[in-house]
């Protein structure tokens, strides 16, 4: 049973581990990405939300990701809030898939080590897991 229960939370905690190494990787991704001049549609930091348009190759696309993250950091939120409606704004975007854009590269310390952490968990873990079960 307890084995069981083990490789249940296991499976839990890798999950949640390759969705958070995903949004990391693609983070880091983004720090290569080209930066065009956007213009910043419309912004509700209260529910993460933003419109913005941008030129690519002569091509207006339109983008509503505020940061790779998922969430907008604290000092996104704070370079946000300096830019109104209708103004200049940064927009980083993949240049392999151009409609793929953020307003936000950064990443957060406590990023890297909720990612470290729930590493080290999944790896004691399976460790612990495996001589739970294999017979001495």
């Amino acid at each position: 049973m307890i084995a069981w229960m083990a490789a249940f939370l296991l499976v839990t905690i890798g999950i949640i581990v390759t969705v958070g190494l995903w949004t990391l990787g693609r983070t880091v991704r983004s720090w290569q990405w080209p930066v065009t001049s956007g213009r910043l549609l419309a912004i509700d930091l209260t529910s993460n939300v933003a419109s913005y348009e941008y030129v690519v190759a002569g091509r207006t696309l339109r983008g509503s990701c505020i940061s790779t993250l998922g969430y907008p950091p604290a000092a996104a939120r704070r370079r946000l809030a300096q830019h109104q409606i209708g103004g200049a704004i940064p927009v980083w975007y993949d240049p392999d898939v151009p409609q793929h854009s953020t307003l936000d590269r950064s990443t957060t310390l406590m990023t890297w080590v909720v990612g470290a952490l729930g590493l080290a968990a999944l790896i004691s873990g399976s460790i612990w897991l495996a001589r739970l079960t294999w017979p001495a």
